[in-house]
């Protein structure tokens, strides 16, 4: 109780009453992880930035729905230079797969390096020019990070390790280079600031990947879908007119699609068939000819003369507009 029969009057007795109180809750303010930034960051309130890369956590395995990272072509391994190891992801130099642990890639014996990259829409980089932003690659015992001004034509993140990031604002193009060494790539990000919040290390040394606003695996799989479409289902109907050999059919996408993309049929796909109201007809060839919003429309060709409404099916094919 404050009262100014203490010594130096009310105002003094004021001054000790806040002291206990201040004193008090020091003691109920959790300090223990304030060695590391990024968690004393998140307890504060400043909250993980997001992320300017898709699909950009490798941890889970990637074999299906709701495991990391998306994988619509389902591929687990693969060495071919500049083909996908999982949607958004194209990779060169390495031997690579996918494990519930992350993105191993180990150099391949005939390139000199690995690495592996994303096209991200060219205006969002445009729109950060003279902006300051961090690249970080979280692997499984350790974290390279760079803080650098975006500029053109090429920006590079170069990390201790001899390792980098660049950045080439007017292709959209976020490439990491990875020398020779094998690595577990966890996760990567690059973002508006100059601290990163991908990870924290707790107070045995050990990373641990903070929960991140792109955690939400359907939300990921639609920002996915804006570049690359698999239809696995040979099932699956898509609405078809034919007008003698030639027809048109029609395929509608989870979202409107970045540009319009081309057709890319599995290797041990036909072109499927269209169904009437008489029979099956064999596909001898498909193209795309043109979006609009959720739809995606399609050349189809036959050998045999078909005027019907009819139904295209028996395919397995992606939708690709090679991002």
């Amino acid at each position: 109780m404050v009262n100014d029969l203490t010594t130096g009057g009310a105002d003094a007795a004021l001054s000790a009453q806040m002291g206990v109180e201040l004193e008090g809750k020091k003691a109920d303010v959790d300090l223990s992880n304030l060695p590391s930034p990024q968690m004393a960051l998140v307890n504060l309130g400043a909250g993980v930035r997001p992320n300017l890369l898709d699909n950009p956590c490798f941890v889970g395995g990637g074999t299906g729905w709701g495991v990391f990272p998306v994988n619509q072509r389902g591929a687990l391994s693969g060495n071919t230079d500049w083909t996908f190891l999982c949607d958004r992801w194209e990779q060169f130099g390495s031997d690579w797969s996918l494990t519930a642990d992350g993105l191993v890639m180990a150099n391949r014996s005939d390139a000199d390096y690995w690495s592996f990259l994303q096209h991200i829409p060219t205006a969002v980089l445009e729109a950060l020019a003279g902006e300051t932003l961090t690249a970080s690659v979280l692997f499984d015992d350790s974290l390279v990070t760079a803080a650098k001004v975006l500029t053109s034509p090429v920006t590079y993140f170069p990390f201790d390790t001899g390792e980098r990031v660049e950045v080439i604002p007017e292709s959209g193009v976020v490439q990491y280079y990875g020398g020779s060494v094998t690595r577990t790539v966890k996760a990567i990000k690059l973002e508006v600031g100059n601290t990163q919040t991908l990870a924290y290390q707790d107070a045995g040394g050990v990373w641990h990947l903070l929960p991140q606003p792109e955690g939400d695996y359907a939300a990921q799989l639609l920002r996915c879908q804006q570049y690359q479409f698999v239809n696995k289902n040979p099932q699956t109907s898509f609405p078809a007119i034919m007008n003698g050999n030639y027809g048109t059919a029609t395929v509608q996408t989870p979202v409107p699609m970045g540009k319009t993309p081309v057709f890319l049929k599995d290797a041990a796909s036909g072109y499927g068939v269209v169904w009437t109201g008489t029979g099956a007809f064999a596909v001898t060839d498909v193209s795309v000819y043109g979006c609009v919003g959720n739809f995606v429309f399609l050349n189809i060709n036959t050998n045999s003369p078909i005027v019907s409404n009819c139904v295209w099916r028996e395919c397995t094919f992606t939708l690709d507009t090679g991002m």
